[in-house]
């Protein structure tokens, strides 16, 4: 059965049409709406792979090759035998000349057939990541913090290259308080984009917690370039400086932090700057 006969549409159906079908045999033939039923589970992975390539356009241009291909070997007919000659038959085809002549078509063939499914399973699986970034999102909105981490897990594995992902799921460990992999997700985005004060915000409150103070500070740096008049980076670097036990400098951030209206760097000055 072809793709076409799947979906119960023509070879000529347009995108919409191959679109519409889809959704409604994939409702009709969900395995959730047919428990115990192996067929309809069956089904439904050969609907999904039938419009996965048949919803792709160079896909679906190589798959109509093929099956134009195979309808020419299935229609053509035998030639009629040659009648026989009084002369000597001429000897067969080298087999080897035979060989040479489809050898490059062929491989011409499977190359082209290999680099267009590459491409097309990449953009399947860019569409499969980018649905469950969304899908994760609802989740943290309703506060399923676990299942969304879950979602963004396999967004990460079906792209790799999606920095949304690693975007959100350094978030949602930096909530959890698994500060090393939170830093591991935000330093991918961060090497992958330019310095934006949120993210490196959250960069070094990772790195704060990991008593990693000088790295903690680097970032906050790379924030306060971005926008010098946050007193809360002033009063978060202050804090970093007094760890480190340069209560000068921590006294000088946490003023500047002040004056920016960050009343709690006030009450740090009060008890440590006098």
């Amino acid at each position: 059965m072809t793709h076409y006969q799947q979906l119960g549409v023509s070879r000529t159906a347009s995108a919409e049409e191959i679109k519409r079908a889809y959704r409604q045999l994939a409702v009709r033939w969900h395995p959730d709406k047919n428990p115990n039923h192996s067929q309809a589970e069956e089904k439904f992975k050969a609907i999904n792979e039938a419009y996965r390539v048949l919803s792709d356009p160079s896909l679906r241009a190589s798959y109509d090759f093929k099956l134009n291909s195979a309808q020419r070997t299935q229609t053509q007919t035998p030639p009629p035998p040659p009648k026989p000659k009084p002369a000597a038959p001429s000897p067969p085809p080298s087999s080897r000349s035979t060989y040479r002549r489809w050898l490059i078509p062929g491989v011409s063939l499977l190359i082209l057939s290999v680099i267009i499914g590459f491409f097309g399973l990449q953009q399947y699986n860019h569409k499969q990541a980018e649905q469950e970034v969304a899908q994760a999102t609802r989740m943290l909105v309703d506060e399923d913090t676990l299942a969304a981490l879950g979602k963004l897990n396999m967004a990460i594995v079906h792209d790799d290259q999606l920095m949304l992902a690693y975007r959100l799921r350094g978030q949602v460990l930096l909530h959890l308080r698994e500060f090393e992999k939170a830093y591991g997700d935000l330093s991918t985005v961060s090497q992958q984009t330019l310095p934006e004060e949120g993210l490196e915000m959250e960069l070094a409150t990772c790195s704060y917690y990991l008593k990693k103070y000088a790295q903690s500070r680097s970032h906050l740096n790379k924030a306060l370039r971005s926008n010098p008049e946050n007193g809360k980076l002033f009063q978060m670097r202050g804090t970093n400086f007094w760890l480190e036990k340069d209560s000068l400098r921590a006294c000088d951030d946490w003023q500047q932090a002040v004056r920016l209206g960050e009343q709690e760097a006030a009450a740090l000055m009060n008890k440590y700057c006098q």
